[in-house]
């Protein structure tokens, strides 16, 4: 069985069996001499399960990546997974074109230091407002994760929800189920993985750009977004920059960071440690659960 850290858990929802790496981990076992010559000689080195506190799942001893491929789920807490994260993707493409009194529904403009929450105009001489919210919204996470465990992570992180819910299921669709990703990635180059992997890459790059477009809607407004893409580009310089780095940095995360944004990234996650022990009721009921 493969241990996460309690920092790390991407897979909301899965079993430790069904998330599988590509380097298989050594268990604590005495191996024979031919095979601690062959494991000398790999570039890759497992990592022990026995002290997997002291290393993350996804990386060897020295460092490198170990690719994992999480098998399809099925099942009815899944579905309803499913059903909620089709509604939050609704929520964010839709939200920068619903007003509130003639005001966006959500508005962060950095650049202009005006900031728009629910309709209501926030100024920086406001920001002793930002800060009690602040405050309430980190001691309510803390509340709510004490009680309910990472909820959070594994239904509404948007980061989550997109790849578990768009661009994992794109893959699935193209490459197959985690064995058929496996073997992929471990054959020759050929016509087949080409247009696969073409194929995946360019449809993950296109939902990145609109992505990233959206989110940079929520940040300059999509009236200036929809100008910046209808005018003539040399009039638009730092915003279509801006406009191919969001696109890039998403196409990173999603292609390729993925779940490493959790662990190394997202500050929620590497509080979980803190924030979650053995008596957190939720623990206890899924321990009552899985062990009666």
């Amino acid at each position: 069985m493969i241990h996460f850290r309690a920092g790390f858990l991407p897979f909301a929802g899965r079993k430790p069996d069904e998330i599988i790496p590509e380097t298989k981990l050594n268990i604590g076992k005495k191996s024979s001499d031919n095979k601690g010559a062959a494991e000398a000689k790999s570039s890759v080195k497992p990592v022990s399960s026995s002290d997997f506190r002291d290393h993350l799942a996804t990386a060897d001893r020295e460092g490198r990546r170990q690719w994992i491929y999480p098998r399809k789920v099925q099942g009815k807490f899944f579905r309803w997974r499913t059903w909620f994260s089709w509604l939050l993707i609704f929520i964010m493409f839709a939200g920068p074109f619903i007003t509130i009194g003639g005001n966006p529904l959500l508005l962060l403009n950095i650049v202009e230091r005006k900031f728009v929450v629910l309709g209501q105009i926030f100024w920086p001489q406001d920001m002793i407002i930002f800060a009690v919210a602040v405050l309430l919204f980190a001691v309510s996470i803390l509340i709510f994760t004490t009680a309910f465990g990472r909820l959070w992570c594994g239904w509404a992180c948007p980061q989550t929800v997109m790849m578990e819910m768009v661009f994992r299921k794109i893959e699935y669709l193209i490459e197959g189920d985690a064995h058929q990703q496996r073997a992929l990635n471990r054959a020759a180059w050929n016509v087949q993985k080409i247009a696969k992997k073409f194929s995946k890459h360019s449809i993950f790059f296109a939902l990145s750009f609109l992505v990233g477009n959206v989110l940079l809607s929520y940040i300059i407004g999509w009236r200036q977004l929809y100008q910046i893409i209808t005018d003539p580009p040399a009039q638009h310089v730092t915003g279509l920059a801006f406009m191919i780095a969001f696109a890039l940095l998403f196409y990173g995360i999603f292609a390729r960071f993925r779940e490493q944004a959790c662990t190394f990234v997202c500050p929620y996650g590497r509080l979980q440690s803190l924030l979650l022990d053995h008596y957190c009721p939720v623990k206890v009921l899924l321990t009552a659960i899985l062990f009666r």
